[in-house]
């Protein structure tokens, strides 16, 4: 679904939630036969929130966020199905950019 080893998001709750603008402008794609959805800007593409499909939570992409959000990573889901490689990558060198 994200084309990557993971996606960061915050859950909360939709009576804390309000559309400014633009939610006529999202477009959505649920997985067949998961609680996996996938909702982006129809005019740029970005990732943006969406309702859960049970309706309890909205999922808000956190790289869409204009400001860093004051908390910490706090639930890793779905780690039955990430990818193989994606393990022990604190032991491995980081770099802030590009390495030379």
């Amino acid at each position: 679904m994200s084309g990557s080893a993971h996606v960061s998001n915050l859950f909360i709750r939709p009576e804390f939630f309000k559309w400014l603008a633009g939610e006529n402008l999202v477009a959505r794609y649920d997985v067949p036969k998961r609680s996996i959805t996938n909702a982006f800007c129809k005019q740029c593409g970005s990732a943006v929130p969406y309702l859960s499909s049970n309706k309890q939570w909205v999922i808000v992409p956190a790289g869409g966020l204009n400001n860093c959000p004051n908390l910490k990573p706090q639930d890793h889901i779905f780690t039955n199905e990430k990818a193989e490689w994606y393990k022990d990558i604190d032991e491995i060198a980081q770099y802030p950019h590009f390495p030379d």
